[in-house]
């Protein structure tokens, strides 16, 4: 299997060529604030509207101990794969 390793600066999303099709995993992408500036939710829509997986953290869901309370609303209250995870953080931090 070959393995695609491509480094980016995450922000300005067009640094980021359209390769989304041919990398598999997700896009962790973590801020230390409690919430994404709008730049950065306007640049990780891009980068999923283009096929990226993301995973957005924020500060409040690397702390573990606030992470069932921040997702008890969302579309997946227990998330168990990557994929819920993704959509979980991306629900609660981008959109």
């Amino acid at each position: 299997m070959k393995y695609i390793i491509y480094y980016c600066r995450i922000l300005p999303s067009d640094r980021c060529p359209d390769v989304a099709g041919t990398l598999s995993g997700y896009a962790g992408i973590r801020t230390l604030k409690d919430e994404f500036s709008n730049y950065e939710k306007k640049e990780i829509k891009k980068l999923i509207e283009k096929g990226f997986q993301v995973i957005a953290l924020t500060r409040l869901e690397t702390d573990p101990y606030d992470l069932y309370d921040r997702f008890k609303n969302l579309s997946y209250k227990y998330p168990r794969t990557l994929k819920e995870f993704s959509r979980n953080t991306i629900e609660l931090n981008i959109y």
